[in-house]
């Protein structure tokens, strides 16, 4: 089983810290690779335009930023960079099936359509 994450929190998605699944605002599941591939090229390209950074990992995650979009942590008693991820999960797991070659040509190719 695949699933397509997004979560939003003050650190990137392959930090997977364990509160991680706390921070999901969207999630879905696919029967195929090949499936969630396609929402994952769709969601990839909405974020992309929205956010003026992005960072690939080989391990299926994705994240986007602006520089200076903060939020003030409590915690902390200072202000945090705010970050949307993507994940690209097999089995719950992370997995690395589309390398940073790949998930930049699905993104030019999806992005201009």
């Amino acid at each position: 089983m695949w699933k397509l994450v997004k979560m939003t929190a003050d650190y990137e998605p392959w930090w997977l810290f364990e509160d991680w699944q706390d921070k999901i605002v969207m999630e879905k599941s696919y029967s195929s690779f090949e499936d969630a591939l396609v929402d994952w090229s769709k969601l990839t390209c909405e974020l992309s335009k929205k956010f003026s950074s992005s960072e690939y990992r080989e391990t299926g995650m994705t994240v986007f930023y602006t520089e200076g979009d903060l939020v003030f942590c409590e915690a902390c008693d200072d202000d945090v960079q705010i970050f949307h991820g993507i994940l690209l999960l097999k089995d719950d797991v992370p997995n690395p099936s589309l390398s940073a070659e790949e998930a930049s040509k699905l993104r030019e190719t999806c992005c201009k359509e």
